[in-house]
């Protein structure tokens, strides 16, 4: 699918894979939810059910596009904005914590964040 240039600024890296996953009872991670959408909204699907709680996510990105060849700060930071924007523009307050280094991984690897949306997210 071809986007627009509007929805190419708002969009999710090219060749995407978006994987949320919760902790397990052994502190391991879970597979919850994941998409391979350019457009997958953020705030429509992983923000807390009621107003007054909060949700924490661990949320990982894989991206393949010939423009995203390394988890460098620059690409780090493009994902972290798209994060704040996607849920602040719907009013979810969000706390980003990485939990990859940026060391100039392949964007082919997956880079993960702790996302704490809600209440006490923001």
């Amino acid at each position: 699918m071809r986007l627009t240039k509007a929805q190419e600024q708002y969009a999710w890296p090219p060749r995407c894979h978006l994987r949320f996953y919760r902790k397990d009872g052994s502190g391991g991670y879970v597979l919850w939810l994941e998409s391979r959408s350019r457009l997958f909204d953020l705030a429509d699907n992983v923000t807390p059910d009621h107003p007054y709680r909060t949700r924490t996510v661990y949320f990982g990105v894989t991206a393949r596009g010939n423009k995203w060849r390394m988890w460098n700060v620059s690409n780090v930071e493009k994902v972290e904005w798209r994060i704040r924007y996607d849920l602040r523009f719907d009013g979810h307050p969000v706390s980003i914590r990485r939990l990859t280094p940026v060391d100039d991984r392949p964007c082919s690897k997956e880079f993960l964040w702790r996302l704490v949306v809600g209440r006490e997210g923001g």
